[in-house]
């Protein structure tokens, strides 16, 4: 290795020790220190290297939090190989205050920017970040935006939109890049919202890009897929149709659900993250291993008491068409398999040919969609906000508040047809 000259010696050591004078999680118990710089770190080796400016912004973050249980060179050693057995504790850290969300897109997206362009696999490893944040998909794309735009140019952001501006949140990122903000700048204490059509409000972006376009990454080996795979493993939905159900109930329903893996003989990874995503938010994250293993050799005997349930709510019964659709779909494709499978279980709930057939086609028609808009659309036809856990698990929002219900429902048929009835022959979930 060659000598540095005198000059980039003096620039080493003042890299080396130098930090910011403030940060939003300075004052935070050590634990949410740490969990922040881990999450961070994963952005230093997401294209694979870490180099200089990435090194240089990363350490004044580590020294300004100052945390007393990590060191940096085990942080950077969690970054080349993160092993993620508290990943919990990451979300945790970073869902529990709107600020410190924030904050971290701010961080993440500045090592990502650090060296000038940020990459396609630093897009998908933020795109990915948005288990971590718990917001969905507008949400993460309306602060990636604001996020980009302040590692490239941190006064314009502020001089755009004045004392709606959580500035405090950026203070070190102004320092880093040598500005401060003047005193006209006033700290807003109201939350700040950035507005859904930002990208033309501001002018910042003559098109407007998503990061779902980056989903799913491309190399299975990079950072956003090691994430990806964590946070599927861990995986609770807020609100599921059986979250009320008995016990014995809700095992049935998820016996049923599990023929559905097996159905092609085969159990694919994606087909395991939604039903573990189910199975967790309905049971126990220790039953998984259990219904997978029932999945590879079920009891048939057990056909009575399933019924048994179903017959219990015709929202178990539309609820179960729209799981077993999710699961078959999880991995991008319904193979005739797995269709003969779930048209079988029209015995099993009890509905004539046309209905089933009716509602199935729906239920597919949800699977597949990626787009929020066709997707909220869909939902409108599905009676009491019965797939309001599959807008969750695409990391997508409802258009209401709330539970897209029967009122809702109502409404959008009769913005259909004023003479047609709500429910019904037509209607495919009409009993």
């Amino acid at each position: 290795m060659a000598k540095l000259n005198l000059a980039a010696q003096i620039k080493k050591r003042l890299n080396d020790t130098a930090k910011f004078d403030h940060h939003p999680l300075q004052t935070m118990a050590d634990e949410h220190k740490v969990n922040y710089l881990k999450a961070l770190s994963l952005m230093i080796y997401a294209d694979q290297t870490r180099n200089e400016d990435e090194a240089e912004y990363f350490g004044k973050l580590f020294r300004t939090l100052n945390p007393s249980a990590i060191t940096l060179e085990e942080l950077y050693s969690f970054a080349e190989n993160p092993k993620f057995d508290d990943i919990d504790g990451l979300k945790r850290t970073l869902s529990m205050q709107e600020q410190t969300g924030h904050s971290f897109l701010f961080d993440f997206v500045m090592l990502a920017a650090a060296d000038g362009e940020i990459s396609t696999d630093e897009k998908a490893l933020i795109a990915v970040s948005r288990g971590l944040l718990g917001w969905d998909q507008d949400k993460l794309n309306q602060w990636y935006r604001i996020s980009e735009q302040v590692a490239a140019d941190p006064i314009d952001v502020i001089e755009r939109f004045r004392k709606n501006f959580p500035c405090k949140v950026i203070d070190h990122i102004l320092q880093h890049r040598g500005l401060k903000r003047t005193k006209a700048d006033a700290v807003s204490t109201k939350t700040f919202s950035v507005p859904s059509n930002i990208g033309f409000v501001a002018g910042m972006y003559s098109k407007l890009e998503t990061l779902e376009v980056y989903l799913p990454p491309v190399h299975k080996t990079s950072m956003a897929c090691k994430l990806k795979d964590a946070l599927n493993e861990v995986l609770v939905l807020r609100s599921h149709p059986l979250q009320d159900a008995d016990l014995e109930d809700k095992m049935n329903y998820l016996k049923v659900l599990s023929f559905v893996l097996m159905a092609d003989e085969q159990i694919a990874t994606e087909e395991v993250s939604y039903f573990g995503a189910i199975i967790r938010t309905l049971v126990d994250k220790s039953m998984v291993q259990v219904l997978l293993a029932y999945a590879a050799n079920p009891d048939l005997t057990e056909l009575p008491a399933i019924t048994a349930t179903l017959e219990k709510s015709e929202d178990y019964k539309i609820c179960l068409i729209l799981d077993a659709a999710m699961v078959a779909y999880a991995d991008g494709d319904f193979n005739s398999d797995e269709d003969e499978l779930i048209r079988q279980l029209r015995e099993i709930i009890g509905w004539g040919h046309g209905q089933f057939g009716n509602a199935f086609d729906i239920a597919k028609k949800v699977a597949e969609a990626t787009a929020e808009g066709t997707l909220n659309r869909l939902i409108l036809e599905i009676p009491k906000g019965l797939a309001i856990h599959i807008l969750e698990y695409k990391g997508m929002s409802p258009l209401h508040k709330g539970t897209v219900d029967y009122e809702v429902y109502a409404e959008y048929k009769r913005g259909l047809s004023s003479s047609q009835a709500i429910l019904d022959d037509s209607d495919p979930w009409a009993s």
